[in-house]
């Protein structure tokens, strides 16, 4: 049964209006700032001439999400062997923490000149982004040199690490290999990333068809139970999902 909604003019101004069987918190008592989040594609900044501006947000929220925001990818940063390219990142980084927001990177993004399949578009359009890296040595190296940068000196800007994007186990969709590949690079991010901050908090890869029950279950396993080829599994890689 539809029920309509109710007019402007009936809803009660304040809660102490309202006539309830049970006490109501105050929205700060019940729900954490950094609850709600965002990841957007070119605000607070856009990199190009061509690009549309962004609008800031209006709405309340505590979380920022780097996927998705031009020039931030592993791609983009990562220039060759222990040579980088920050100047986009530290903008984003600077910008959100000095406003309060609790950061999440997405490590996501293989350099084709990294990339088992250089030449294979990922979903983005980028050349090798979405295979296994040739050798796990340049996601150690990655992940270590972003940690101690953000999270050096007594500070920690960055206070999660989420390993790669949506993955998939049949060829595509983000990830182009098995679920074995994944728990390596997973170990790989993970002690990198804890050796440069013990502090930081590792999120697990984030499956995608959250909302189809079993199809996104298995690919949690899948993940949870596979070799890391190392003599561990993918579980032991995340701190939290």
């Amino acid at each position: 049964q539809q029920l309509a909604a109710p007019r402007l003019d009936e809803v009660p101004a304040a809660k102490e209006e309202l006539d309830l069987p049970f006490e109501l918190l105050d929205e700060d008592e019940v729900v954490p700032k950094d609850f709600v989040g965002i990841h957007i594609h070119r605000w607070p900044h856009k990199w190009r001439a061509e690009d549309l501006v962004s609008p800031a947000p209006t709405y309340r929220y505590g979380t920022v999400r780097s996927l998705n925001y031009d020039g931030i990818a592993w791609r983009d940063i990562h220039l060759d062997r222990n040579e980088y390219d920050w100047r986009h990142l530290d903008k984003w980084v600077d910008h959100h923490a000095k406003a309060g927001k609790t950061l999440v990177f997405t490590f996501y993004g293989t350099p084709n000149r990294f990339s088992t399949r250089p030449q294979q578009l990922d979903p983005y359009y980028y050349p090798g982004g979405d295979s296994k890296p040739e050798s796990l040595d340049v996601v150690s190296e990655f992940v270590g040199a972003l940690v101690k940068r953000y999270n050096g000196g007594g500070t920690r800007k960055l206070q999660y690490l989420e390993i790669w994007n949506e993955p998939d186990f049949h060829g595509g969709r983000y990830w182009r290999d098995s679920a074995a590949d994944l728990a390596a690079l997973c170990r790989a991010a993970y002690q990198a990333a804890k050796a440069a901050d013990p502090g930081i908090v590792v999120m697990s890869p984030p499956f995608n068809d959250l909302f189809e029950g079993p199809k996104a279950y298995k690919k949690v396993v899948d993940w949870a139970n596979a070799s890391d080829g190392a003599g561990g599994t993918g579980r032991q890689w995340a701190d939290v999902m």
